[in-house]
């Protein structure tokens, strides 16, 4: 729970003591065995029910952190060594480079530790049993981690302190159950790469900002001055009273976690100092933030979307104050998506979005905002006689009001949100010259960041030219933002036809004709679909 520690320590101080009563419990002893077998038998349980209404069940090993935790108990016992001598073992054989025989020590300390807050290896062992039996999916987890950690040595690299994973931990064991599950072909189909984003992309992208790590960095100290990690009777009332924030955010998250200040509200107040400076993508991540945490609230939906507008991500922005919208309809939703939707070319919707701002509010206000967008709308447009109307309205309301808009639109898909603006130019930069190779890599890593239709779209053609099958997801990736872009739909049908979709092929040849009926790449794509 965050905030309150103060007020609630002696809760939260004896939640762990109170769950062990029995706080020393040897290796292989009754009581240690005796928990085996009740664990074995309940999960057994609900697997056994779950094969019986033909559930699949995925099922993954446990992790805790062995490397950088000592035992929190050693005892002598006459059959085995103390968890103390094995763990000063382990470090030895690390410090040797002898990283196998580290592991393994490593796994018998945190195994021979009698105070049992990290599940034993004979757990591990017991899911296997369980796994093979009941014909369930396992997860190899250790493994895993393993492989993501310094000598596979799973430590504060990957878990925050006994047990529970940090970030990269987390997206670890969600990469892991996706894997198995999408292999596993319970979907019913086979899932389409042009609606999923690797792990890194969600991980910097995900709702949750440095306000939060910290709060979590904070709480986990807290945490690890109470026993187990500390004395039966410590407390972390001095590791608080000598806290000094470094900065605001550090400053927010200290009051957040340990007064009366709430989540959102901390949020809003750093969303707020970021704006005062200008910091308009790190304005809109604490708005993000808050979306995550309560999504329900239209108001973090607009100033998400305002942010995203000063950062000319407006695919996101879209996307945002289309669930805005869900929730509830407000004018400034409906003339920013107006805004975009002229922008993509898609006018007959920016016209019916802004009709629909004008039912919610028939302020003259309102009225006249409407009335400039429509006169946009209608000269990008080229409907010249609605254009004059819709103006000669406008100026009966403002006189003196004056066109200005450029005379070209401007490109949507030419828009590059600013956390990907430098890399992208370098890209594009290294393709005009020739390049390939230095492209495609700085491209691909772009897409790490940020998704962009102009890096898909590259990218597509990239591997188009080397023949590879993968251009056509890439193209579809960039479709919805270039499908009224002559050159890029006959590229699209070259690779539909290469891929034996005729029948998409020839769909991409009626959009052409929709757009632009006498252009010769239309009769260019025709002949070589109709090639035998």
């Amino acid at each position: 729970m965050i905030g309150g520690i103060g007020k609630s320590e002696s809760v939260r101080g004896s939640l762990m003591k109170a769950i062990a009563n029995n706080k020393e419990i040897p290796y292989k002893s009754d009581v240690y065995n005796k928990t085996i077998e009740t664990y074995e038998k309940n999960i057994g349980e609900i697997l056994e029910k779950a094969k019986r209404k033909n559930v699949p069940v995925f099922i993954s090993e446990v992790i805790s952190n062995v490397k950088d935790l000592k035992p929190f108990c050693s005892l002598n016992t006459p059959d085995f060594p103390s968890a103390t001598e094995s763990y000063d073992s382990a470090i030895n054989f690390e410090n040797e480079g002898k990283y196998t025989k580290a592991k393994e020590y490593y796994y018998n300390a945190k195994d021979l530790d009698c105070i049992r807050f990290r599940a034993s290896e004979d757990i591990n062992k017991t899911i296997h049993k369980l796994a093979a039996k009941y014909n369930a999916c396992l997860i190899p987890m250790k493994s895993i981690f393993e492989t993501s950690s310094p000598n596979e040595l799973i430590g504060f690299n990957l878990v925050t302190e006994h047990v529970h994973p940090n970030i990269a931990g987390y997206f670890l064991i969600a990469d892991a159950f996706f894997n198995e599950i999408t292999k596993s072909n319970i979907t019913g189909e086979k899932l389409n790469p042009i609606y999923y984003k690797n792990s890194a992309y969600y991980q910097k992208n995900w709702g949750y900002t440095e306000i939060d790590s910290l709060a979590g960095v904070i709480l986990v100290n807290t945490l690890i001055h109470y026993w187990p990690f500390q004395s039966f009777e410590s407390s972390p009332t001095q590791y608080i009273q000598s806290y000094k924030p470094k900065s605001i955010v550090d400053s927010l998250a200290f009051v957040m976690v340990t007064g009366s200040l709430k989540m959102d509200d901390a949020h809003l107040m750093l969303a707020d100092f970021y704006k005062q400076k200008g910091d308009y993508y790190k304005a809109f991540r604490e708005y993000y933030a808050n979306i995550k945490y309560d999504p329900f609230q239209v108001s973090y939906y607009n100033d998400a979307v305002n942010c995203l507008t000063h950062t000319n991500d407006f695919p996101l922005a879209l996307k945002l104050v289309n669930r805005s919208l869900e929730l509830k309809e407000t004018v400034n939703a409906c003339l920013v998506k107006s805004e975009i939707l002229l922008l993509k070319g898609e006018y007959t919707e920016a016209v019916q979005i802004l009709n629909k701002a004008s039912e919610i509010d028939k302020s003259e206000s309102t009225r006249q905002k409407t009335l400039i967008k429509l006169c946009k709308i209608y000269y990008y447009s080229g409907e010249n006689n609605k254009f004059q109307e819709k103006l000669n309205e406008l100026r009966k309301i403002d006189p003196e009001y004056q066109i200005a808009f450029p005379k070209n639109k401007p490109v949507y898909a030419e828009f590059v949100p600013m956390q990907v603006e430098v890399q992208l130019s370098q890209a594009l930069e290294l393709y005009r010259t020739g390049n390939d190779d230095a492209a495609l890599s700085k491209l691909l890593k772009t897409l790490e960041i940020k998704e962009t239709s102009i890096a898909n779209r590259y990218i597509g053609v990239i591997l188009m030219k080397r023949n590879d099958k993968n251009a056509i997801t890439y193209y579809l990736k960039a479709y919805p933002d270039y499908k009224k872009d002559i050159g890029f739909l006959f590229d699209l049908g070259i690779l539909y036809k290469d891929s034996e979709e005729l029948e998409k092929a020839k769909e991409i040849v009626q959009e052409m004709k929709l757009l632009d009926p006498d252009n010769e790449k239309i009769t260019m794509l025709e002949e070589r679909i109709t090639i035998p």
